[in-house]
């Protein structure tokens, strides 16, 4: 087996959208004339939050890079539907197989990836939709559009209907507070009732004020991060290649002439 060095200089597209998809980098290619392959290795860099696998596909050209075949069939290793991101991926092509003609001719390798979301994540990136499901319970909408602590929501909801509950009890005391008031014997004790009810009316209004909020922002918060996880959804699949790399090179094996390049 003879290895040949690549010089490279590497182009990555990423997504127009804001979202990482990660990153992927050509890295060297081995040629085996006796076996007729060549082994073509890559590092796939994920995201910061890696929730993807990623379909990657070969693709060759042997006019500068203006047409490409592909995708490639007879390949190994690190490609197909469900590659994991990390360094050193290796894809070994049978192109003496899948391509006798090719000698002495140069050759630009085109390595594209879509993202993919893995199953156990594609669930936690609820749409728009769950609103509805916080409006009904605060916090229960998160666990349905968030990826993180499910505690943490259940947080939420115990916040909103603690504090609901908590003004509820300051209402039934207002009202007690004030029968105490209107069945009061003396000025005095008439007085010191009215004030306790009131100022348990203002604790109950402010108490239950605080609720709403809480549920009203949990509902936006929700429908919000819905909308972005939908944009997710929708880039996950792209139609178009998320993540494309082509690589300058130089080297040469019996049989077969390479030429890494854009």
């Amino acid at each position: 087996m003879k290895s040949f060095g690549i010089l490279l200089f590497l182009l990555v597209s990423h997504l127009a959208w804001a979202y990482d998809y990660g990153r992927l980098l050509f890295k060297e290619a081995t040629f085996n004339a006796k076996t007729g392959t060549i082994d073509i290795v890559y590092d796939l860099h994920p995201a910061q939050q890696n929730y993807f696998t990623y379909a990657v596909e070969f693709y060759y050209s042997t006019d500068n890079g203006q047409t490409f075949n592909g995708p490639l069939r007879l390949m190994r290793g690190d490609v197909g539907g469900n590659v994991r991101p990390g360094p050193d991926k290796v894809a070994q092509w049978d192109y003496s197989i899948e391509a006798p003609e090719l000698s002495n001719v140069s050759i630009v390798f085109s390595i594209r990836a879509k993202a993919r979301l893995l199953p156990e994540h594609f669930t936690k990136f609820g749409g728009p939709e769950n609103a509805g499901w916080s409006a009904l319970i605060p916090g229960l909408g998160d666990l349905k559009v968030r990826q993180g602590n499910k505690y943490y929501y259940w947080g939420i909801t115990a916040a909103a209907v603690g504090t609901a509950a908590a003004g509820t009890v300051f209402h039934f005391k207002a009202r007690e507070s004030f029968d105490q008031y209107q069945t009061s014997s003396t000025p005095e004790e008439a007085d010191q009732w009215f004030t306790q009810s009131q100022s348990q009316v203002k604790t109950r209004n402010i108490l239950w004020g605080a609720a709403l909020a809480i549920w009203i922002t949990d509902v936006t918060l929700v429908y919000m991060k819905g909308k972005q996880n939908k944009k997710i959804i929708e880039q996950a699949f792209p139609k178009s290649t998320s993540l494309k790399v082509t690589a300058v090179g130089i080297g040469s094996g019996a049989g077969l002439q390479l030429s890494y390049k854009f």
